[in-house]
């Protein structure tokens, strides 16, 4: 199925060189129209900071969504209503104290905006009938014991290289062609084939020393990229690939200024986050981000010919975008790259084959989220209802995907998707407008027991109709997420996190009476789904302690309904 949707695409595209490369400006033309935008909607933002309203106690919003809504409502194309909000920002007091007084939440700047869920940590608002949790101790503690797997790796490695027929390390190269480089274009095809070819050729020590040290990496991520690998084995794919290639790095750790130096440290960051050693990818990942910005920060920048300054480019971004989902997952706080975003350009390309339609639209994408992520939801205590900045900010999503080539458009609904890339920008598409209409549902069930005086009409009702496309997307973006969790891809990790934290929406909104006019809030089938397609990754143990958190939530939720 794979190479049949990319046999498809080749056809479409390929002949038409003229066109690629118009549609490659007209995206980069769009992405850069957003980021203005973003510059003159933060500057907004923060005189709206300064203004706060008071909002006195008021009553069931349930009520009013009940009389208003319609008996069928679809999910709309996001983005497609314009209705306006009579207020800009709005703020209502209410206590943040969890059902546990002994809670440490870690929270970075995002967190502390957000009641969201997330498989680590939730501080459950006094208004909504659910629990608190912070699993952060137990899951760094199983991070730092999974590196002993590594070390004990590095002990027993014998300096030897693995042996393998031609064949097989044939098939291991075009693994990392078509499951790394259509993700990650940090060098072409031809570049990556003959690293391992004169690796091959001379034992891995032909060259330059980080050449053979990087073609043991392509060949390690080829591994575990492979759509045939077992994701419970004991043994990890391309391990010992990995292995000698890290104890190669160690001797090349002070090369901070050499660009195949610098993609040996990324390759080593995204195997970890491909196999999901989040904590491992982290340390590796944030170190080659340095490495950019300090050299981006140096004379010898201003040195570089086009060529190789345009690879460090691509190379910068490719960290920036790991960074950010990192950071985000884990709740680690940021490392300064976003300063760069204003100095570094973004990619130009010249040919289609390396997956740069996709690098650009995920690079757009995840600045749009990353700045969702700072501004709309829950703030120290407070729920930051602001319908201007998520009508914007839905705007400019929206945008997006009207700007997207067709090379990787997507349908905004649950038609299979054959190619993982594409599938993953749909749901980082369909996670943007979950997250920003999240503080929606917030309102709906804060409002539930407060009198109705306190709430304009008007805005009762879009809170409604908010609060149930959030819902229904969630329930969407849980049904397509298998095309991402059939195996290891570097969209994996991400989509994991994503898939608890949504879950945990499904669960928190289960039997709830100010969200019952939500078909999806009054049955557990879906959520239930969504334990069942996350099962195959229970040896993880932080999606272990995450399944059985969620399984009896449901199932106290069900009986405290049944009893009732």
């Amino acid at each position: 199925m794979v190479s049949e949707r990319l046999a498809e695409c080749t056809v479409t595209y390929v002949g038409s060189e003229k066109r690629a490369k118009a549609s490659a400006t007209s995206l980069r033309e769009t992405v850069s129209a957003l980021e203005d935008k973003l510059a003159a909607f933060e500057a907004r933002l923060e005189a709206l900071e300064h203004v706060e309203s008071a909002v006195s106690p008021s009553v069931s919003l349930a009520n009013t969504c009940r009389e208003q809504s319609r008996p069928d409502i679809t999910i709309k194309l996001p983005g497609s209503y314009t209705t306006t909000w009579h207020r800009d920002w709005r703020e209502s007091n209410v206590s943040t104290t969890g059902s546990s007084s002994d809670f440490v939440f870690r929270r970075t700047r995002a967190e502390a905006y957000t009641a969201r869920p997330s498989l680590l940590t939730f501080q459950c608002p006094p208004y909504v009938e659910a629990e608190s949790w912070d699993d952060s101790s137990e899951f760094y503690s199983s991070e730092v014991a999974a590196g002993k797997y590594f070390h004990d790796k590095m002990l027993s490695w014998d300096g030897r290289v693995p042996e393998m027929n031609r064949r097989s390390l044939r098939a291991l190269l075009l693994s990392f062609v078509e499951n790394f480089l259509g993700w990650v274009p940090v060098m072409s095809t031809a570049k990556a084939t003959a690293l391992v070819n004169e690796a091959l050729m001379t034992g891995y020590r032909g060259g330059e020393a980080q050449d053979g040290c990087l073609a043991l990496f392509i060949l390690a991520i080829g591994a575990v990229a492979s759509h045939q690998v077992d994701i419970k084995a004991a043994e990890l794919p391309g391990i010992a690939f990995f292995i000698a290639g890290c104890k190669r790095l160690e001797c090349l750790c002070f090369l901070g200024g050499n660009l195949a130096t610098l993609h040996c440290r990324l390759l080593q960051g995204l195997y970890f986050k491909m196999v999901c050693r989040p904590l491992l990818a982290w340390n590796s990942i944030t170190q080659a981000a340095r490495n950019c910005m300090y050299y981006i920060g140096s004379t010898s920048w201003q040195h570089l010919g086009s060529d190789e300054r345009e690879a460090w480019q691509r190379t910068f971004w490719a960290c920036s975008i790991t960074v950010d989902e990192l950071e985000a997952t884990m709740n680690m706080h940021p490392i300064g790259h976003r300063a760069y975003h204003d100095i570094v350009p973004l990619p130009r390309f010249e040919d289609e084959d390396t997956g740069f339609y996709f690098f650009l639209a995920q690079i757009s994408l995840r600045k749009l989220l990353a700045d969702a992520l700072d501004v709309v939801g829950y703030k120290s205590g407070r729920v930051v209802y602001a319908p201007l900045v998520t009508s914007e900010l839905k705007k400019q999503t929206q945008e997006w995907y009207d700007h997207l080539p067709a090379a990787v458009r997507f349908p905004i609904d649950n038609t299979p998707i054959a190619d993982a890339r594409i599938s993953f920008l749909r749901m980082q598409f369909l996670a943007m407008f979950v997250v920003l209409e999240w503080a929606s549902v917030l309102r709906v069930l804060e409002s539930h027991n407060l009198p109705p005086e306190s709430f304009d009409h008007e805005e009762l009702r879009l809170a409604c109709e908010e609060a149930q496309e959030c819902t229904e997307l969630t329930a969407l973006y849980l049904e397509v997420a298998m095309e991402q969790l059939a195996g290891w891809k570097l969209g994996t990790y991400v989509s994991l996190w994503t898939c608890f934290h949504f879950l945990a929406n499904l669960v928190i909104s289960f039997k709830s009476p100010a969200l019952s006019y939500i078909s999806v809030t009054t049955r557990d089938t879906e959520a239930r789904a969504a334990i069942e397609m996350l099962r195959p990754w229970d040896h993880l143990s932080f999606v272990s302690n995450g399944l059985d958190r969620m399984s009896g939530m449901i199932d106290r939720t069900a009986g405290r309904i049944n009893r009732g």
